[in-house]
């Protein structure tokens, strides 16, 4: 469970209800570039991914892009932007 359904799903330490917990999993969340805070997008992130199938360091990137190294980790291992290839 991410930390943030685990936020969720404790609520000021509340279980929250079955239905709620449902409803919460259904609801769409903007993705990628279409959030709101997104530094990247998709041609920025297949860069990415070319470069470090290249050999790039994940801390190079992150600076050149200006995001976090997490960031490019979490794309490097297909937990961020899995839907650009």
């Amino acid at each position: 469970m991410s930390r943030e359904e685990h936020s969720r799903l404790h609520n000021k330490n509340k279980i929250i209800s079955e239905e709620t917990k449902e409803k919460l999993r259904h609801t769409n969340k903007a993705k990628g570039e279409d959030h709101s805070n997104s530094k990247l997008n998709k041609i920025k992130v297949a860069e990415i991914k070319l470069r470090i199938a290249l050999g790039e360091g994940i801390r190079k990137l992150g600076r050149e892009f200006g995001v976090n190294h997490s960031v490019i980790s979490d794309i490097k291992n297909g937990k961020a932007w899995k839907h650009v290839i």
